[in-house]
C-alpha cells in the first residue's frame, strides 16, 4: 500500500491571547511527529497576526527539524 500524506491549513484570523494554549499546540506537534510523522506533507499558516509569533517562538523549540520545514 502506498502512504497517503495530507495537508493542512491553518486559519489564524481571530488569533489572540484570550484562545492561547501553548500546552495543546506541543501536544499536536508532538502527537504528529511521534505517531504521524511521515503523514503530515504540509502546514499552511494563513492570516497569521503578529502576536503569534511570540508564541511561536515557544512552541518551534520542541518541533524537530524533519517537521519544522513542512511549515509554509
Amino acid at each position: 500500500m502506498g502512504q497517503e500524506k495530507f495537508a493542512a491549513v491553518i486559519d489564524l484570523r481571530g488569533w489572540g491571547y484570550a484562545n492561547c494554549d501553548i500546552r495543546g499546540y506541543v501536544a499536536a506537534l508532538d502527537i504528529m511527529q511521534s505517531y504521524y510523522p511521515e503523514r503530515l506533507g504540509r502546514v499552511f499558516l494563513i492570516h497569521v497576526p503578529y502576536m503569534f509569533m511570540a508564541a511561536w517562538k515557544m512552541v518551534y523549540p520542541f518541533i524537530d527539524d524533519k517537521t519544522k520545514k513542512k511549515f509554509v
